[in-house]
């Protein structure tokens, strides 16, 4: 684990050395920023590693013209992630033709794909994956949107999962200079 730390005041940075002359750790001079547990994170890459899955089967029957969201994971508060990761998910249809997304935080990251349902029965399209770079924080959230061509069709995502490995943790740490 690596830890950065600037001291800026004065006349720009200046040494960690200048602040902790008994290398104790403790500076009299800096205030830690209180946001700390937005600052630690985790670097990640994308594998075929499954950390979070949402398997069952999320429907609904948004209009032609307007995603509705179905499924979504929420990051917990302890989760701050960089680096690469890959989504698999199930796309189906229940009578016409669905369309469907990947967003974060309600914003499209993904490709629209779309699946062709039959008549009386749930069709699938085989599994997708998608890769993304991402900056996730705690809270966030990955969500799968649908829309649906036809009344009266129902579409759904199943086996939404989330896959990565874990490179290193990190820790940056900023302190700013305070006047004592």
């Amino acid at each position: 684990m690596g830890i950065t730390i600037t001291l800026r005041g004065g006349s720009g940075d200046m040494k960690m050395a200048d602040y902790d002359s008994d290398k104790d750790g403790v500076f009299a001079m800096a205030q830690l920023d209180s946001q700390l547990d937005s600052i630690l994170f985790t670097e990640i890459e994308k594998s075929d590693t499954l950390k979070h899955s949402y398997d069952a089967l999320s429907t609904g029957s948004g209009g032609a013209s307007t995603y509705e969201k179905i499924k979504e994971i929420t990051l917990d508060k302890a989760t701050h992630l960089v680096g690469s990761i890959r989504i698999k998910y199930e796309l189906g249809n229940y009578n016409g033709t669905t369309t469907g997304v990947i967003k974060i935080n309600g914003v499209t990251v993904g490709a629209e794909k779309t699946s062709e349902g039959t008549a009386g029965s749930w069709t699938y399209r085989a599994v997708e994956t998608e890769d993304f770079d991402v900056e996730l924080k705690p809270d966030d959230t990955i969500e799968y949107w649908i829309k649906n061509t036809e009344s009266g069709a129902d579409g759904g995502v199943k086996n939404l999962r989330l896959y990565f490995s874990r490179i290193i943790t990190n820790a940056k740490a900023s302190f700013d200079f305070v006047n004592a």
